[in-house]
């Protein structure tokens, strides 16, 4: 059954749902990958107006990492908040959040988006397509959005040429990683987790993922996870859409 919920834009980079309203808890919050495209990272959004759920869409640009005087969403969090005539702990008490994080951009998108609430949020769970990565020298300069639609040849020229500032990395590391899975994984142990990924991602290594997957197992909460082995990067949905739909709803349906 397909819903007849629109998609309206609240500020720039961001949607709500036609229906939209804290009335009816969870809401999804569809965080897009770096750089990602309204109209792709929206299809996730359907995902979810059709099972019934109210749905706020994040987009993810390159600003977002590495400019300082940027603060994500921001403007969405203010919107929100004159949309509803809510206060901010009002929205932290009433409501259950349910994100849905794709890439290491959505990662970041939300660990932002949440850090404007003034204590921790009511999470009922987690989605993770294709991510977080584990910080490593090659992992900053994958992020880059060109990086993904280089030639063979040219990211090999292009790493020859990265070598010297990896090598820095190593001895100045890039901690947003490290503070985007702390938040995540162990500030939110006691929230149900599903990891959704393949061995054949060229962007995300599947160990990285993994290996969060034995961090967050370690610390007792519950998890799940499918590989689907041969889709590539963010594109599990589209290549394998009944299997990714399936594991999303009997995943929702166990951690109401």
């Amino acid at each position: 059954m397909t819903s007849k919920v629109s998609l309206i834009p609240i500020a720039e980079g961001s949607f709500i749902s036609s229906d939209f309203n804290f009335n009816t808890s969870p809401v999804v919050v569809v965080c897009g990958w770096l750089n990602g495209p309204a109209k792709p990272v929206q299809k996730y959004a359907t995902l979810y107006t059709d099972l019934g759920y109210r749905v706020l869409v994040l987009q993810s640009f390159n600003s977002h990492w590495w400019n300082p005087f940027v603060s994500p969403h921001k403007t969405t969090f203010n919107a929100i908040n004159k949309l509803l005539n809510l206060e901010t702990n009002q929205l932290n008490q009433q409501i259950h959040w349910i994100p849905h994080l794709m890439s290491n951009g959505g990662t970041k998108t939300w660990t932002t988006f949440e850090s404007y609430f003034k204590s921790k949020l009511n999470v009922q769970a987690m989605m993770f397509d294709s991510c977080p990565s584990i910080y490593n020298p090659k992992t900053s300069f994958k992020l880059t959005a060109f990086y993904a639609h280089m030639k063979p040849l040219t990211k090999t020229i292009i790493s020859i040429l990265v070598k010297p500032i990896e090598f820095v990395l190593w001895f100045f590391p890039f901690k947003g990683f490290e503070r985007v899975e702390k938040k995540l994984i162990d500030e939110h142990k006691e929230v149900p987790k599903l990891f959704l990924y393949s061995k054949v991602d060229q962007m995300v290594r599947s160990s990285d993922i993994e290996e969060t997957i034995r961090r967050a197992k370690a610390f007792g909460t519950l998890v799940e996870s499918i590989d689907f082995l041969d889709s590539p990067h963010v594109a599990h949905y589209m290549t394998h859409k009944n299997a990714y739909r399936d594991a999303i709803v009997q995943f929702l349906n166990t951690h109401k």
